[in-house]
């Protein structure tokens, strides 16, 4: 099974996220973080394959949260998703940047393709 930890303060998405991958349950094990501390808290105790986050977010940004993940688990692909596109930093600290709106079928693909 595949893990993900999928970030964003904003609970509409956090939500369109749950309803994605309850349907794909099979393959993947998703965590829902609507507070990136506690993303990084859960990182002492599991590591994911993908971090999803957002950058625009309350208390700790997207990129700070990215540094994070970079540092205590270098195996994990970091994926951005956000509306606010600064592509020389995402280029220097994710493995992807996507723009939102983004297609859940684009997540699914860049998935695929880290596991082939």
């Amino acid at each position: 099974m595949t893990t993900l930890f999928l970030v964003d303060d904003d609970e509409y998405i956090i939500n369109s996220f749950r309803r994605i991958f309850t349907l794909k349950k099979d393959k993947y094990t998703p965590h829902f973080f609507t507070d990136p501390f506690i993303a990084l808290e859960k990182l002492d105790d599991l590591t994911p394959d993908f971090l999803f986050t957002d950058i625009s977010m309350k208390g700790l940004n997207g990129w700070e949260l990215v540094k994070r993940f970079r540092e205590r688990s270098p195996r994990t692909k970091l994926i951005v998703i956000s509306g606010d596109v600064d592509r020389e930093a995402a280029d220097n600290l994710a493995d992807y940047f996507l723009e939102k709106p983004t297609p859940y079928t684009e997540l699914i693909r860049i998935m695929e393709q880290e596991e082939d």
